[in-house]
């Protein structure tokens, strides 16, 4: 069983990745029993954070497309009131898909560059590029 935590992080990727409540509530749902179903096989948290970013990624990519649709009272609200939603709507228009995903994964979420690298199957440098690309865009948004 996945714990609050993880759950928690599921929800909050794609919360901020999709910016759709329906999009976050059957996407959550799905990773979280692919993630149970894999659970067995990890022998350590490593393997698990590369998962999440392996099955995160696969799943976004379906939904990437989706128009955003959150509301305001929404029941997977997983973000603090005072979460500067304009400048994150402004930075997930402005970056590209790879930078915004890395953001999340690395800076929300808390995973290395090595297991952000190792679930895309990238190297190391290609993520800190994109991650770097991305702080540079959020900063833009964010007026800093």
């Amino acid at each position: 069983m996945l714990s609050d935590s993880s759950c928690r992080s599921i929800a909050l990727f794609f919360h901020l990745s999709c910016l759709n409540d329906e999009v976050t509530k059957t996407s959550s749902l799905k990773m979280a029993k692919l993630l149970e179903k894999a659970e067995s096989d990890f022998s350590d948290e490593f393997e698990k954070s590369e998962d999440f970013v392996r099955i995160s990624h696969q799943l976004w990519k379906k939904n990437s497309q989706v128009e955003e649709s959150l509301t305001s009272q929404s029941e997977v609200c997983v973000v603090d009131k005072s979460f500067p939603w304009k400048q994150w709507k402004s930075f997930r228009k402005k970056s590209s898909s790879e930078e915004l995903l890395i953001v999340i994964w690395s800076q929300i979420l808390g995973f290395s560059v090595e297991e952000i690298a190792r679930g895309m199957d990238e190297t190391q440098g290609t993520i800190r590029y994109r991650l770097s690309r991305g702080l540079c865009c959020l900063g833009e948004c964010s007026g800093a």
